[in-house]
Formats: C-alpha cells, structure tokens, sequence
C-alpha cells in the first residue's frame, strides 16, 4: 500500500510528464485502437481497493455500469467522491481505455481527495505537444 509521500510522488512525476503510464494512451483515439490498455474501470478498481473498499452510499445512475460488474463499486465509489465521472451522456464508459489526460485528472482528484496537490493559483507549463487538445473537464 502506497504512503501519503509516495503518492504525492507518483502524481507530481506523472503531472511533469517524467513518469509515462504506460497502461495509458496518449488521446481517445489511440485508446480506441487498443486492446492491451487499462481501462477506465480497471483504474478506478485499483484505486478503490488502495483505500480498502470503502463502503458506498451514492446512487449512479451510468447506462453502462450494471450493478453486478467486479468494477461497479469502485466506479461508484469514485463517481460518489468526485475522482472520476461520466461522459455526460449518461455513461460512463468503464471498459473504455483510459487515456493520459483521464488518467491525470483522476490520480489528480485522488491526491486531493487526500488534501494533496497543487492548490491555490498555480500553472506549469506542458511540455506535451498535445497540450492544447486538453479537455475542458482537465
């Protein structure tokens, strides 16, 4: 199980670009040409159960999360704590891979879930070529 400091480790190397995911595609097309990469539940599970399986009093409604998947709780889990959400659309899409950006505004949401991360007015620059097709949910 990883420490606070190891954590906060992992995010900031992830975030500066000097730690690739290597479970994570570079953007949503790539991700879609994929069959080996980690999906958006398969994170999300991981981190559920690196806090211990908490129990969840959220009611989510996904299209695409039946409740008898092995990752609808940890999906509830992040969805009911603001770590991870949905497309808008009403789904959530956990067998989708995930890509960089996600996994960067998940790990993000995670570490201030544990009152980690930037906070305050902060910027660094991205030294990703890709930067500037950053979502608006990132």
């Amino acid at each position: 199980m990883l420490n606070h400091k190891a954590r906060s480790a992992l995010l900031a190397l992830t975030l500066a670009g000097s730690l690739a995911v290597p479970a994570a595609a570079a953007d949503a097309q790539s991700a879609a040409q994929s069959t080996d990469l980690l999906t958006r539940g398969e994170l999300l599970t991981m981190l559920y159960e690196q806090e211990g399986k908490p129990a969840v009093n959220y009611a989510m409604d996904y299209s695409d999360v039946d409740g008898t998947r092995t990752d609808a709780e940890a999906i509830r889990w992040a969805a009911g704590t603001g770590i991870a959400g949905g497309y808008g659309d009403g789904r959530f899409g956990p067998d989708d891979p995930v890509t960089r950006e996600q996994t960067a505004v998940i790990l993000y949401r995670y570490a201030q879930s544990h009152d980690q991360g930037f906070t305050g007015a902060w910027a660094f620059r991205l030294p990703y070529t890709d930067a500037a097709d950053i979502g608006e949910y990132a």
